[in-house]
Order: C-alpha cells, then sequence, then structure tokens
C-alpha cells in the first residue's frame, strides 16, 4: 500500500483537507495527517518528517538525538535554547508546505 502525509497549514480549510484525505484513502493511499505546534516534541516531528532536521539544526536545536529532545515540547526546548519558538514553527510550516 502506498503512503502519503498530508500536512495541515494554519487556518487550513477542513473541507479541503478531507476532501484530498478522502480521494487519496479511496486510491489505496495510507494517509497520515500532521500538522506543526510548539506542543510537539522534537521525536515527533522527525518521526513525520526526519528530513526537517537541518530546519532545527539551522536555529541552533544541536541535540536532536539527545533524550531531552524526544520528550520536551518545541517550547521547551526553544526556551533552553533561547530560540524564538514562533520563529522555528513558522520555518517547520514552511519546510513542511514546499516540500
Amino acid at each position: 500500500m502506498n503512503k502519503a502525509t498530508i500536512f495541515l497549514a494554519n487556518g487550513f480549510e477542513e473541507i479541503e483537507a478531507l476532501t484530498v484525505v478522502d480521494l487519496c484513502r479511496r486510491a489505496g493511499i495510507e494517509i497520515t495527517m500532521a500538522a506543526v505546534t510548539k506542543e510537539m516534541t522534537i521525536g515527533e516531528i522527525l518521526r513525520v518528517k526526519p528530513e526537517v532536521a537541518p530546519v532545527l539544526l539551522e536555529m541552533g536545536m544541536h541535540c536532536l538525538g539527545c533524550p531531552s529532545a524526544r520528550g520536551e515540547s518545541l517550547a521547551q526546548a526553544c526556551a533552553v535554547h533561547g530560540v524564538d519558538v514562533e520563529e522555528l514553527v513558522e520555518k517547520l510550516r514552511a519546510h513542511f508546505a514546499n516540500k
């Protein structure tokens, strides 16, 4: 079975997202829906899309493999590293939207 992840942007229209999901599922494609929030852990983000690691590294998150990265939220990690969480979330969302 083919698989795909649909990334939901802030303010998405439910009917637009669910129409795409429905069509894909009817075609036999297994769909995962995802969105990036500051409450997510780095581990969750990396599990959904490991290709986002360079964006995290660019923003100063250099301990992607450490145990804390798997358990703390983006907001907590940003506070520890002195990174603006809203800026990071926007960069991640842009990365998901363009890839």
